[in-house]
């Protein structure tokens, strides 16, 4: 998302907000801040951190003409195995950090113009059968595993936020997405990784095709940041993206 910010929007600037977890690579951002130097600036803190999140907003205000526009929230912990061993650090991450953004984006940036939460398919559960086209947005939300559960949370906060204080959020579901510089945890580059060391991949019960509902639920990260893009109308700058 940064990047293709940068790249189509070589005008405007952009902060990006992480707090490097374990699969953070900061080689990602020293490219990104050599290569567009004076468009971007990365604040290193945790949206769980008080602090952090005062001096993040502190960068935006109307005496420098730099004010907040556009939020972009992918901040998560999102590993759904992880979620069974430490399930509280996902309630933590996921839902009380995206609680703070909120109630910071309310009272400290009053001209916002969209708050995208970045959620996934995954709040729903199991597809029914008797769902042929899948799941949609009127679909009752039944998370099966502690990710899941608290990405549907995080959800419920921003849904209350804009029924009580009319806060303009727009929340997104994407399925699984793959792509560039993803961190090997996730099935595809930890396959091509084992690839390239010379391991061979077997599955007895099940063969795999491109073509398989398993591949047809995951979604190339260019396709998913145009549909962000699209969905969420930017036309005002600069905007702030939490990875």
């Amino acid at each position: 998302m940064v990047r293709f910010l940068l790249e189509n929007l070589p005008n405007h600037h952009i902060v990006g907000f992480d707090r490097k977890s374990y699969c953070s690579n900061t080689s990602n951002v020293e490219f990104v801040e050599g290569q567009y130097a004076g468009s971007f600036t990365f604040v290193f803190g945790d949206l769980c951190n008080d602090a952090d999140m005062h001096h993040l907003f502190s960068l935006f205000g109307p005496s420098d003409n730099t004010l907040l526009d556009y939020v972009f929230h992918f901040a998560a912990e999102t590993h759904v195995d992880q979620s069974f061993l430490d399930s509280l650090s996902f309630t933590m991450n996921n839902v009380v950090g995206t609680h703070k953004l909120l109630e910071f984006c309310k009272t400290k940036a009053p001209g916002l113009k969209r708050f995208i939460h970045v959620s996934t398919d995954e709040v729903y559960g199991s597809t029914s059968d008797n769902l042929p086209t899948g799941c949609v947005e009127s679909c009752k939300l039944e998370p099966t595993n502690p990710y899941a559960a608290t990405k549907a949370a995080a959800e419920l906060l921003c849904f209350s936020y804009w029924k009580s204080f009319n806060f303009p959020v727009l929340i997104t579901r994407s399925s699984n997405v793959y792509g560039p510089r993803q961190f090997p945890d996730k099935v595809i580059p930890k396959w091509i990784l084992l690839l390239q060391q010379g391991f061979k991949l077997y599955e007895s019960s099940i063969r795999f095709s491109f073509f398989s509902p398993f591949f047809l639920c995951l979604c190339m990260v260019m396709g998913v940041v145009n549909a962000i893009i699209f969905t969420s109308l930017m036309f005002y700058l600069p905007f702030f993206v939490s990875f």
